[in-house]
């Protein structure tokens, strides 16, 4: 058995995510996988919309990015 790298819960073989962004050596469950993939899809939104738009300065975001998260903030 395996814990969460977010939350601590054990997780099962087939059950289990590999982290988005740190990698096969990080587990997550399917929860907080989804938090944090919905995470980065508003931070990928973000930043692309600020990259290629010359009046990104007016553009606002109220996003809450890792709202559920406990290890990364």
């Amino acid at each position: 058995m395996k814990f969460c790298e977010e939350c601590g819960e054990k997780i099962g073989l087939l059950s289990r995510y590999n982290h988005p962004v740190l990698g096969k050596k990080s587990i997550v469950c399917g929860d907080c996988f989804a938090i944090i993939d919905k995470d980065l899809t508003l931070w990928r939104e973000f930043v692309l919309s600020n990259s290629f738009n010359k009046d990104a300065r007016e553009l606002k975001f109220n996003f809450e990015f890792n709202k559920g998260c406990n290890t990364i903030c």
